[in-house]
């Protein structure tokens, strides 16, 4: 599952005004870019029925926006390529607009979690720093009308601030698993496999290993992905290595201090 906040039920929500729509919502206004490093939007989809790679290439899932009180943002990259993400900062009237597009202002404060009704279809969840809310298959009676509008406004706003985000061109993250499933390159490093090779890449027993690649080594690392997905059939890096046969995974690396505000703010520390 994506790193999500694990909910059961609905929390109550806190309600201070009634809406036009016969809900009722806290109408006091929500600032984006309040001039904190903490994240204070986030969008997250994904999960289900997953392949082993997931877990690796995309913990914040196959979708999603983060963007903190300094108006940076983080994006996942084009939808087909997994582990990428792009960034960007939003100017005073995106911010704005974007405030006003998803109805951050109406939402409640507190907590509510949608009944997972198909675990395979995974979950899509928004979040601030007074909120939290998913769905999963739809939202089921009962979800705050202001959530579902904030769903239904979401997929044009990430379209833009994709479009507006630059690809992220720094250091990456590396695994590799054990696997066979096609033709083979070579393996292109100079440092061995063994120091990221997995038998699994969802086992909770045992430490995963994986390695940063700055400079020459994040380039080759993104070279190879590219031209992966650039290619018809397995979008996958196979190389060899020791006459052994292993799929190499590469995930755009997020910033730490950005990384380490996004964990804070998926857990509500």
């Amino acid at each position: 599952m994506v790193a999500l906040l694990l909910l059961s039920g609905v929390v109550a929500c806190e309600e201070t005004s009634d809406a036009a729509d016969g809900g009722s919502y806290s109408n006091a206004p929500y600032e984006l870019c309040d001039g904190s490093d903490r994240i204070r939007l986030g969008y997250q989809s994904g999960g289900g029925f997953v392949e082993e790679s997931y877990f690796f290439e995309q913990p914040y899932g196959t979708d999603f926006l983060f963007i903190d009180g300094q108006c940076d943002f983080i994006i996942a990259g084009h939808k087909g390529t997994p582990g990428t993400f792009s960034a960007g900062h939003l100017d005073a009237q995106t911010a704005g607009e974007l405030e006003h597009t998803l109805g951050l202002d109406q939402l409640p404060k507190g907590e509510f979690a949608d009944k997972e009704s198909c675990p395979d279809a995974g979950t899509v969840s928004l979040a601030t720093a007074q909120f939290y809310g998913d769905c999963s298959c739809g939202c089921d009676p009962g979800t705050p009308a202001a959530l579902e509008r904030a769903f239904e406004a979401v997929t044009p706003a990430l379209t833009q601030l994709r479009a507006q985000g630059a690809a992220h061109s720094g250091d990456v993250e590396v695994a590799a698993v054990a696997r066979n499933f096609g033709s083979a390159r070579a393996w292109p490093f100079s440092w061995p496999i063994g120091e990221i090779a997995n038998e699994r890449l969802n086992d909770s027993t045992m430490p995963r290993k994986e390695r940063v690649l700055e400079g020459a080594d994040a380039q080759t690392a993104r070279d190879l992905r590219s031209e992966a997905y650039a290619e018809d059939g397995e979008k996958r890096i196979q190389v060899q290595s020791g006459g052994g046969l292993y799929e190499l995974l590469v995930r755009d690396r997020v910033p730490p201090a950005f990384a380490a505000e996004i964990t804070r703010f998926e857990t509500r520390n």
